[in-house]
Parts: C-alpha cells; structure tokens; sequence
C-alpha cells in the first residue's frame, strides 16, 4: 500500500520531503510511515492527515501550476498573486504582505499593506530595477501596444 501511494505522489512530492504539521502536537513529518504505525487503519490515518498539511497543499498548487504552464503555453506572462495585504477571520482582519503592489505613504515613505490601513495620502510604488512584487514585474517586461 505505501508504495502504492508514493509511486502516485511521486510527480508531485518525493519520499524524502518533510512537511510541517503546527499547532499543539506538532512535528516534522514525511511521506515513510513512521516505525509505530502497525494496521492499515492507523497508515490511513497518518497519511489522510500528512496529506491535509499546508506545506503538501503548496506542493500540490505549484505541481497544478506546473502541469498548466506545459499545457497552455501563453505568449504574455502570467502572474498568482497569494497575499494582497490582508486575511480576514472571525475574530479579526490580519495585516499580511502585499504580493501584488507596494504603497507609500506620501509625507512618511511608510508601507501600507492595504489602503484602508494608511492614515495619510498613498502613492503606488513600482521598482522596475529590483522588481519585487507583481506590478513591478508586469511594468518591467510587459510591452503595451
């Protein structure tokens, strides 16, 4: 069965990575079963849970993005912009970085992540000589017709 399982993941992730699992147990696990695991219920578990953690669900999207790129071969460039300055949950709205812009503060020169968090007049900041985030690349080497 584990051999199984690793031979269909093998595209995406090999046996020798190591992903993350947080919170209150956590750990460092791998796609070998662990030496404590004896039925097939409890390698079911291990690996429904292993398969569930972030750091397998990044491999996962880069691995679909990949397998996009190869089949769709554009003529312009595509960007995935994952932050764009905040993550709201229930209990509050979170600063996060921007992927896509950077914004200053016109009198300060101090980052916004997000517009609604600047107390003062912003300006959009691009860097073409040292591109960062997505509007840097796109104004750097997307030609406008």
């Amino acid at each position: 069965m584990q051999s199984r399982l690793l031979n269909a993941l093998r595209p995406i992730v090999d046996e020798t990575s190591w992903f993350l699992k947080r919170g209150r147990n956590a750990e460092l696990r791998n796609l070998q079963l662990p030496p404590t695991v004896e039925s097939v219920r409890e390698a079911v578990d291990y690996y429904k849970e292993t398969l569930r953690l972030a750091g397998f669900n990044s491999l996962l999207r880069s691995y679909t993005f990949a397998q996009l790129v190869d089949k769709f071969d554009y003529d312009y460039p595509v960007f995935a912009v994952g932050e764009v300055g905040y993550k709201l949950s229930k209990r509050k709205e979170r600063s996060r970085p921007n992927e896509l812009c950077r914004f200053l503060g016109v009198s300060s020169d101090k980052e916004y992540p997000n517009l609604h968090l600047a107390d003062e007049p912003v300006r959009l900041a691009i860097d073409v000589e040292h591109p960062e985030r997505v509007l840097d690349h796109i104004r750097k080497t997307v030609t406008w017709d």
